[in-house]
């Protein structure tokens, strides 16, 4: 039997791709031959299918060749449509080092469909949004040749760590606060500022937090080890006046301190005080000086 334009129709030719991976497009197809009376459905080996210009989008060939009982050919036309994007993944290349620079960033990504990779100017092209300070930005990847539609992923610019200068040289006294220790702008003290230090010499237990003026592009840096130098503090002890009669012993009146520092106390620095005089037991009626 000869098949002819008039007696053969295909029907539901669909443009679906047979494996993603591959690099042709197959149609499915149904295939009937049209008698005056009657409809017969072909066996697949009633024919055999060629195909042409159906690897990419646009217009695909598709020619019906005659086999067995059967003989000669028909040929149609049938529309490869774009591949949607819809169901593409996008992934961010090293998304923790995407840090914030002052500068618009286009980290790299990989974009995939199914398990077959795509090409950027050949399958899709590549816009960002919002991607220039530090918080949530956009890629959106559009499709190209034989690609279509769009999708979008969202991305994290992460906050940058600030540059600074630890405070050096810093002096204090024995007896001050950390309230006391002037620091350079944007440094703050992480232990107690009205703490009374009782130290002595050079010491690195204490910490700071750095907290830059642009906080919502950089980071706060903390327990940045810092050292502090305290110096002795200086104590004046004066001997009280004290008066005794003619014939006593010598005696003292205490002495008063001056800068001696909260919680701290003439016995508990020195001990037991020794007392000397220049005036002696019996000594003449006068002033008399004791250390």
């Amino acid at each position: 039997m000869l098949i002819s334009a008039s007696l053969l129709t295909y029907l539901e030719i669909i443009a679906v791709l047979f494996s993603i991976s591959n690099t042709y497009w197959i149609p499915s197809i149904s295939i009937k031959l049209v008698l005056t009376d009657d409809e017969y459905d072909l066996l697949s080996s009633d024919y055999s299918l060629t195909y042409s210009n159906n690897t990419n989008m646009g217009t695909g060939v598709i020619t019906i060749n005659g086999r067995n009982n059967f003989s000669g050919s028909v040929t149609s036309n049938f529309t490869i449509s774009a591949i949607s994007l819809e169901n593409a993944t996008i992934t961010i290349n090293n998304p923790n080092s995407v840090i914030y620079t002052g500068e618009e960033l286009t980290p790299a990504i990989t974009v995939k469909l199914g398990d077959k990779e795509l090409v950027e100017d050949t399958d899709y092209t590549v816009a960002y949004t919002n991607n220039k300070f530090a918080g949530t930005a956009t890629v959106t990847i559009t499709g190209k040749g034989n690609y279509g539609g769009e999708v979008s992923k969202e991305f994290t610019i992460h906050k940058a760590d600030p540059t600074y200068t630890v405070p050096s040289d810093l002096t204090a006294t024995y007896g001050d606060t950390l309230a006391a220790i002037t620091l350079t702008t944007g440094f703050a003290w992480e232990q107690s500022t009205t703490d009374i230090i009782k130290q002595v010499g050079t010491v690195n237990i204490y910490t700071l937090t750095y907290t830059p003026a642009d906080t919502a592009n950089y980071n706060v840096i903390t327990n940045i080890p810092v050292e502090i130098t305290f110096a002795k503090a200086k104590l004046t002890l004066t001997a009280n006046n004290n008066t005794i009669t003619y014939g006593d012993a010598p005696a003292h009146n205490s002495v008063t301190p001056s800068g001696l520092v909260t919680g701290d106390t003439v016995s508990g620095l020195f001990g037991e005080l020794t007392y000397s005089y220049d005036y002696k037991q019996f000594d003449n009626v006068g002033d008399g000086t004791f250390t």
